[in-house]
């Protein structure tokens, strides 16, 4: 993207790159007239390759072919001289005086690839003509729904950049091999692990019991010997406090099943008071408690 966004930037300089404004049809029509005025210029001073055009797909081929055709008839020059319009992919052959490379439908479908093919099928120059509401269109529908910020020509200049220099990696018949070798890497790693926990399990081990031994074993191996002084102490008092707090949980818990028991107790004294206290009668002398019991049964 970076040597792409350089070369536009001299491109740009000397004039021989522009962003067309307007739509399919208006753009494809700046590039017919584009074509006739450069052709019409260097017949004029003598040169005899001419200008070519090429275009991402067919059919901005068949547009702006048409479009040509439309503007030779009308001066009468329909039977003397024809545009050489090709698709990129088709256009490696051909070599002329100028070229133009049409993107009249922005630049969303071109790679680097293509685009080293159609800017260097000129001798002395190469005008390169894309589409701008194509790219805008790009850069908006690239950005989140609702983002707030402007489009500006430095963003649509950007994304031509980027399309420009993408370079798709294209698959070789060498990665077949590469890719055969990699599935007979992994299935032979994959059958040493399955052998290697086979044999665990029957030995009865955990097969991860190892790889938990070696990092505890890392994580004291790595303790230095005066934060092992401090672990003691911390230890220690750690170890004095949960003993006081148990002992402290204790006594509260028999201060709570005494209080329970005492509560109970009442509870039943309430419930039946003669059971704990002593008649009348038995408190009488012993001469008067028979006279005392006669008189209570004769009243």
């Amino acid at each position: 993207m970076v040597q792409a966004g350089e070369a536009l930037d001299m491109k740009r300089a000397d004039g021989t790159v522009r962003l067309v404004g307007g739509s399919h049809r208006e753009v494809v029509e700046d590039i017919a007239r584009l074509y006739l005025r450069r052709r019409d210029m260097l017949l004029a001073a003598g040169y005899t390759r001419g200008v070519t055009i090429s275009a991402p797909t067919n059919a901005d081929v068949a547009d702006i072919s048409q479009a040509i055709r439309s503007h030779l008839k009308a001066r009468g020059e329909i039977g003397e001289d024809r545009a050489v319009v090709r698709a990129i992919d088709a256009a490696q052959g051909i070599t002329s005086d100028e070229h133009i490379n049409a993107m009249p439908r922005g630049t969303a479908s071109m790679t680097g690839f293509m685009a080293y093919v159609a800017e260097t099928r000129h001798v002395y120059r190469c005008w390169t003509m894309i589409s701008e509401a194509a790219v805008r269109e790009a850069e908006l529908r690239s950005r989140a729904l609702g983002d707030p910020d402007p489009v500006r020509m430095a963003d649509l200049w950007n994304r031509v950049a980027a399309d420009l220099g993408r370079h798709d990696y294209k698959a070789l018949g060498l990665d077949l091999v590469t890719s055969q070798k990699e599935l007979e890497r992994l299935r032979a790693k994959t059958l040493a692990a399955a052998i290697k926990s086979e044999r665990v399990h029957m030995a009865d081990r955990s097969p991860a019991a190892k790889l938990q031994t070696k990092r505890e074993n890392a994580v004291l191996e790595a303790t230095a010997p005066g934060d092992w002084k401090d672990l003691t102490y911390l230890l220690k008092q750690t170890g004095f406090e949960l003993t006081r707090a148990m002992q402290a949980e204790a006594r509260r818990e028999e201060a709570a099943e005494q209080a329970r028991k005492q509560q109970e107790r009442e509870r039943i004294r309430e419930r039946a008071p003669s059971q704990f206290e002593p008649t009348r009668d038995w408190r009488r002398p012993f001469h008067l408690r028979r006279r005392w019991r006669d008189r209570r049964t004769v009243g």
